[in-house]
């Protein structure tokens, strides 16, 4: 018989902590022939699974009658697991639709350990990308996953005017990574994909030089510019200029453009030109007018046609200046940030500018802006063309505890003739945190067409729609939408923080129905996206424009006498054209309080 029989582990190949070994009573008195079961738990780790089995050896100890100890021979016991290692891949990109060259797509890789071992040096392998631009780097924030563990690998990549112009930017991937033993293994590929909708668009501006008042003389040559600009998303082939209408009794030369019209980026421009001599029937009939459009291939394959331009000869010079700044970032980020200010400036006249230059006005940073340079098509700027001038800032501390960068200038340029003209003044801010928002004002001008003091059937109506960012962030794709009016012009459809816009829809005449009802009410709303393709919109705002009583509505039919008393009404008639004055006052300040109507 063997008294305190025990078991002891010899060894163990498992990573954990194995409980300890319990023996039933009988194990204190075995007898010979005498069997007892003694058990122990284990919970297996990871690194088991990883290792592919555990390994454990134990004997038996007892004491004999004798009293010396005896020992078993060792036992040895194996748990395998089989390894089945696998990963999946989810990716996405946003946002899902870009507009325009030079917005970012943020890509995530989510990669998922399917399987039941640790997988290591975990990479993203592209399998496909259809961008003509550079991919960034794919950084994963951890390269070793255990079994059900996950990781969200990022990269980045700045859209080109080619991704545009395809449509849409495809992007392949999968995952891969090393199991304990064995080869490498790789997920299922899976794409993202980026659509990329085209708005294609033209401008034609017309000009004639010379076009003053002594232009107009038999013999005379004229040259015609056609400045066409692309104001869409996409680059448009093939543009050309076609006469539309010429009202001169001579043979206008063929217009001919610049090689670069084969294929023009949005926001650029090309200038297309043409001659003309003038005749005696030209003077005779006093004018010589001429219409024409542009026209040109988006990647769609539909062509599209500018809206007409005309220019008529003669015509007085008028010469005016437009100016819009922007900067390369929405928001402070840190210091030493760089920010890159482009002015774009536009001849909004009929005559050349020369010496064309951009002045700062007002600047609120508490470092150094550099100087304003601008590109030698700002010596002679023709009237419809633009260029674009630049000056560069580097970002201070006092700039982000400010938290925002205001810049304000003007451009200006000479005329023929005259002093120099001054655009309006513009100005960009930059702020450190980033929130869209647009605000919509609607104002009615009423226009007494008759001249009878009083705005009724007949008259006409002018609205005034101005869009502002309120936000902190760049507004792109601005649409109003005006139910009442109709088809609002804007003239862009993107607004930096704190800019404004003016966009017009078709005026209103006043109807008898109209008179009946009293007012004529408008409203409109702007909506548009952020850089992210977030959709917002502006309030509704509404016009209200009173309008004078119908003299058929009213019931008394009292007309009152001429008493005969001549040009000066005695004191008590004084008194009372008075107080009905005053009361047409109250309530005319009464119906302004509930209108943004004015006649005039």
């Amino acid at each position: 018989t063997v008294r305190q029989m025990a078991v002891g582990e010899e060894s163990f190949s498992g990573s954990g902590s194995m409980s300890a070994i319990t023996c039933p009573a009988e194990a204190a008195s075995l007898a010979p022939g005498g069997e007892v079961a003694c058990s122990a738990t284990y919970t297996l780790t990871q690194a088991d699974v990883d290792a592919g089995s555990v390994t454990n050896t134990a004997t038996a100890t007892g004491i004999p009658p004798s009293g010396t100890p005896v020992d078993s021979a060792p036992s040895t016991a194996t748990v395998t697991m089989e390894p089945a290692p696998g990963l999946t891949l989810q990716k996405t990109a946003a946002p899902a639709t870009v507009r325009w060259a030079g917005e970012v797509v943020s890509y995530s890789f989510l990669v998922t350990n399917s399987g039941n071992v640790t997988i290591e040096d975990l990479t993203i392998e592209e399998s496909a990308f259809s961008g003509t631009g550079e991919l960034s780097p794919v950084t994963c924030p951890a390269t070793s996953l255990a079994a059900s563990a996950q990781t969200t690998c990022t990269a980045t990549y700045t859209v080109t005017q080619a991704d545009v112009d395809a449509g849409d930017l495809s992007n392949t991937a999968t995952a891969t990574g090393s199991p304990p033993t064995g080869p490498q293994i790789e997920s299922p590929p899976d794409t993202a994909s980026v659509t990329t909708p085209d708005a294609p668009g033209l401008s034609l501006v017309k000009s004639a030089a010379p076009s003053g008042p002594d232009s107009l003389k038999p013999g005379a040559q004229i040259t015609y510019s056609f400045v066409v600009t692309n104001t869409g998303n996409v680059s448009i082939t093939g543009v050309t200029v076609a006469e539309r209408s010429f009202t001169g009794t001579g043979s206008m030369s063929a217009i001919t453009c610049p090689a670069a019209a084969a294929r023009v980026a949005p926001g650029t421009q090309v200038t297309c030109t043409a001659a003309y001599t003038v005749t005696q029937a030209d003077v005779d009939a006093g004018s010589v007018t001429n219409t024409a459009t542009a026209t040109g291939t988006p990647p769609s394959g539909t062509p599209i046609t500018s809206p007409p331009g005309r220019v008529i000869i003669p015509q007085p010079p008028a010469a005016s200046l437009s100016m819009v700044k922007t900067a390369d970032v929405d928001r402070l980020a840190a210091v030493g940030q760089k920010i890159t200010y482009s002015f774009l400036v536009t001849n909004t006249g009929n005559v050349t500018l020369r010496a064309v230059a951009v002045d700062e006005v007002a600047f609120t940073g508490s470092g150094e802006l550099s100087p304003v340079t601008c590109p030698a098509a700002t010596g002679s700027l023709a009237p419809g063309e633009q260029a674009t001038c630049t000056a560069t800032y580097t970002v201070t501390q006092a700039d982000l505890d400010r938290d925002s960068l205001d810049n304000t200038a003007a451009a200006t340029g000479t005329p023929p003739s005259g002093t120099p003209v001054t655009s309006p003044p513009d100005t960009v801010t930059v702020r450190s945190t980033g929130a869209a928002s647009l605000e919509l004002a609607k104002e009615a001008d009423a226009i007494d067409v008759d001249g009878d003091g009083a705005i009724a059937v007949g008259d006409r109506i002018e609205w005034t729609i101005r869009v502002t960012n309120t936000g902190t962030v760049t507004v792109r794709g601005i649409n109003v939408s005006d139910p009442t009016a109709g088809k609002a012009t804007c003239p862009r459809s993107m607004l930096k923080p704190a800019r404004s816009m003016t966009c017009t829809v078709k005026s209103h005449t006043v109807s008898a129905g109209d008179v009946r009802r009293k007012s004529v009410r408008n409203t409109a709303v702007a909506t548009g996206s952020d850089a992210a393709g977030r959709f917002l919109s502006s309030n509704d705002d509404t016009a209200t424009v009173v309008l004078a009583a119908d003299e058929s509505d009213d019931p008394s039919g009292v007309v009152l006498p001429d008493t005969g008393a001549g040009p000066w009404p005695p004191v008590a008639a004084i008194a009372g054209i008075t107080a009905l004055m005053a009361g047409a006052f109250m309530l005319l300040a009464a119906r302004r309080r509930r209108s943004t109507g004015s006649a005039r």
